[in-house]
């Protein structure tokens, strides 16, 4: 799955942006690791054309690349991910980026890393959307493993993104994007256990997202965002959670 994303300027080395999206981050430091790479890519150089895509390989990651307009876009993946739709998101970033921030923007820098972190939240739309994308061709046949991927893999911020983003995609392909009670709890009900469901209250008997964890919040937020997105409401916000200590793990609709 997609981890890490950087953004690094060719020619210095210096990252505009270093994000990661699941809990153990790659690098100590990002100007370490972005410098690590920028020498890397360095050394390809005369093989690297403008638009042109490459990946390197370990034993357990791929580095996707892409540089364009004197930037390197660069994602760390699962080294089983098929690279087209990486290739895809690194080109929407691209363009995102060279929408945002032209060639005087950039050559003015001055070292300066706030005035990135306006693209930071349109950058996350496109890569939880990827990541959707990804699941969706493997849902629901295999929903247990990706619930319990997404859980082991990814920070809570982005597990709620992923799920809404998912469940809009199955919303969108399999409901004509219309939202209704029974879709929800019959998607649910491929991953948890329902217990009730009503317009404003949603309670599980069985969550796989908390179980044997501990909390002093809660913490099924893929169940959040997946409601939020079958749904088409932001207002739904986890109530009780057995991993807080909870007798039940609940949602509920705010006013």
């Amino acid at each position: 799955m997609i981890y890490e994303v950087y953004i690094i300027d060719f020619n210095s080395g210096m990252p505009y942006i270093d994000k990661t999206y699941r809990k153990i981050h790659l690098g100590v430091h990002n100007n370490l690791v972005s410098g690590l790479l920028h020498v890397v890519f360095t050394m390809f150089d005369k093989e690297m054309e403008i638009g042109n895509l490459k990946s390197i390989e370990t034993q357990d990651y791929k580095l996707i690349y892409l540089r364009r307009e004197e930037l390197l876009y660069v994602t760390l993946a699962d080294i089983k991910l098929e690279e087209k739709k990486i290739y895809a998101m690194l080109n929407q970033l691209a363009l995102a980026f060279q929408e945002d921030y032209n060639r005087e923007t950039l050559s003015a820098w001055s070292n300066d890393i706030t005035i990135f972190y306006p693209f930071v939240s349109k950058m996350d739309t496109i890569v939880t959307n990827t990541i959707a994308e990804i699941f969706f061709e493997q849902y629901p046949s295999n929903i247990v493993t990706l619930t319990n991927y997404i859980n082991e893999n990814y920070t809570l911020e982005y597990q709620e993104a992923i799920g809404k983003r998912l469940a809009e995609k199955i919303l969108a392909e399999r409901f004509s994007n219309v939202a209704k009670k029974r879709n929800l709890k019959r998607e649910l009900s491929k991953f948890t256990v329902v217990k009730e469901l009503t317009d404003n209250y949603v309670k599980l008997k069985v969550c796989p997202f908390c179980r044997k964890k501990h909390s002093t919040e809660p913490i099924c937020n893929f169940v959040t965002g997946f409601i939020q997105g079958m749904l088409k409401s932001d207002n739904w916000v986890e109530s009780t959670c057995v991993g807080r200590g909870d007798a039940a793990c609940s949602f509920v609709k705010k006013n």
